[in-house]
């Protein structure tokens, strides 16, 4: 009868112990998983804030361009124009990525970059709302995707 209960009482210890390196290791499994999620939600984010502000680039040097080779009669207005819309173009639609997957501070500051785009005049006043506005963004950007310098 004491060998019967002792073999009882082992097997109710392993079932015990099987119990709790299962829990541990579902644990263990859920954790890995949460953080395979963040870094690819970060990386997600990562690629649309690098197409926004290459856009951002682009639409400023086809404006720049637009300014300065259309006033000067360097080039036909027409394709400058067409440059600069599709660049536009460009910039709205990765805005509403921006928006889609930012947290909500950042869209007004990837708003005001584009703003000043459109309202840049190549004065001294619109470079310093262009840079101040983009510097803004970015520096948002770069806290949300948790990077320290």
């Amino acid at each position: 009868m004491g060998t019967l209960w002792q073999g009882k009482r082992a097997r109710e210890a392993q079932a015990a112990d099987l119990k709790t390196s299962l829990d541990a290791t579902t644990k263990n499994l859920g954790l890995s998983l949460n953080t395979e999620s963040e870094r690819s939600r970060r990386e997600e984010k990562r690629q649309v804030y690098a197409s926004y502000m290459a856009a951002l680039g682009d639409a400023i040097t086809q404006k720049v361009k637009r300014i300065s080779y259309g006033e000067e009669g360097v080039m036909p207005e027409w394709p400058l124009h067409a440059e600069y819309a599709t660049s536009i173009t460009a910039v709205m639609s990765e805005l509403e990525k921006v928006k889609l997957i930012a947290p909500q501070d950042i869209a007004p500051l990837a708003n005001r970059a584009a703003r000043a785009i459109v309202n840049f005049d190549d004065t001294e006043e619109a470079n310093a709302e262009h840079s101040q506005a983009r510097d803004q963004l970015l520096k948002a950007m770069r806290a949300d995707l948790g990077s320290t310098d």
